[in-house]
């Protein structure tokens, strides 16, 4: 059974946020659900930062967040719609709980 919950063109990741930075970790797809890469590191995407942004009115502020990555950037109302905004910009997708992750330690008895 092929698992495949992430859009056409989108790569899953696992998102680390540390303060407004935001790290990321892809993920493969296997039979098994999703897996992480033996070559997977957590790496830097972007960050968001708390600002006042244009509000529905003309010249009115709101609260809001503003996100930066890669030499792109935007702003949201709430700072998980930042972060959902700069992933998608990237062509991620965030992994979910229902997403199956194999345990990678499955059999190893810790020797070396």
């Amino acid at each position: 059974m092929n698992i495949n919950t992430n859009p056409a063109g989108t790569v899953p990741v696992l998102v680390d946020i540390t303060g407004n930075e935001i790290h990321i970790q892809e993920l493969i797809e296997t039979t098994e659900g999703l897996a992480l890469n033996d070559r997977g590191v957590f790496s830097l995407l972007g960050t968001v930062r708390e600002a006042q942004i244009a509000g529905a009115r003309e010249g009115s502020l709101i609260n809001g967040w503003w996100w930066e990555s890669e030499g792109y950037s935007g702003e949201a109302k709430t700072k998980a719609a930042a972060i959902a905004a700069m992933l998608t910009d990237a062509d991620y997708t965030q992994a979910t709980l229902t997403d199956t992750i194999p345990d990678l330690l499955t059999g190893w008895d810790g020797a070396a």
